[in-house]
């Protein structure tokens, strides 16, 4: 879900792309929708990487850029730790160095650090420090959804900024992608099939339950094979979330 990014905030508008595919909801799904926006969405961000490399001066020579999202599930004083694939914030052997920024929700960016990172996941923590500004992190749910279950996706799918999508859990199983690059994404365990639409920048976005907790971090689209368009959405379930954060000694008050 990588993809070259050339983005400049000139101003900051909040999206949010309400499309509910098969989805029936639930008596109260505009309040669900209201709260999201209200409090949810300012958790999300978007995850600008560089790559690169440096000639002899220190002049940068060869550089390339990525963006995808994140979520942010804890904070300590000022700094801010989010969850993204390990995809996401992978530095190919070809280049030497890697920066990573954040843009919250407010169009404010930050540099970031790469905490841990593990392609068996495909998770990452990053950290910023924001001096200014107040988030509040999502909290991570305790089990995984249930097939049915409603969910929302938050990310910035295709540049779309603080883009919300819900539907529900179709179920939860392996998927094989067609990628053999084991530095780059290795899941092999079962994952959550959902049909809140995603697109490219949509890795590492939240997906959410209406308690408003973590239940997956999205990281990879089943697309149609006749005309290529968007069939299932595949997240990293919260119990391998969990998981992978104690594994870390990242699972802090969660």
């Amino acid at each position: 879900m990588k993809k070259a990014f050339y983005f400049k905030v000139a101003s900051f508008i909040i999206f949010i792309c309400l499309l509910c595919v098969g989805f029936c909801g639930c008596t109260n799904t505009q309040n669900w929708v209201n709260k999201i926006s209200e409090k949810a969405i300012k958790t999300n961000v978007t995850i600008h990487v560089k790559s690169y490399n440096t000639n002899l001066l220190g002049e940068e020579s060869q550089s390339q850029t990525y963006f995808g999202s994140g979520v942010i599930y804890y904070q300590y004083q000022r700094t801010y730790y989010c969850l993204t694939n390990n995809h996401v914030v992978f530095k190919p052997s070809k280049y030497q160095k890697r920066s990573v920024t954040v843009t919250d929700c407010y169009g404010n960016e930050y540099n970031a650090t790469v905490v841990e990172s593990d392609a068996k996941f495909d998770l990452a923590v990053l950290s910023f420090y924001a001096p200014d500004k107040v988030f509040v992190p999502l909290p991570l749910a305790l089990q995984n959804p249930k097939v049915n279950e409603n969910i929302a996706a938050l990310g910035q799918p295709m540049g779309q900024i603080n883009c919300l999508t819900i539907g529900k859990v179709f179920a939860l199983q392996q998927v094989t992608l067609a990628s053999n690059n084991i530095n780059f994404s290795d899941v092999d365990f079962k994952v959550i099939y959902h049909n809140a639409p995603i697109n490219t920048g949509s890795s590492g976005g939240a997906l959410i339950n209406d308690k408003l907790e973590i239940v997956g971090i999205n990281y990879a689209i089943l697309f149609n094979e006749i005309d290529n368009s968007f069939r299932f959405g595949c997240a990293i379930p919260v119990e391998k979330i969990r998981e992978f954060l104690n594994n870390n000694h990242l699972l802090f008050n969660n």
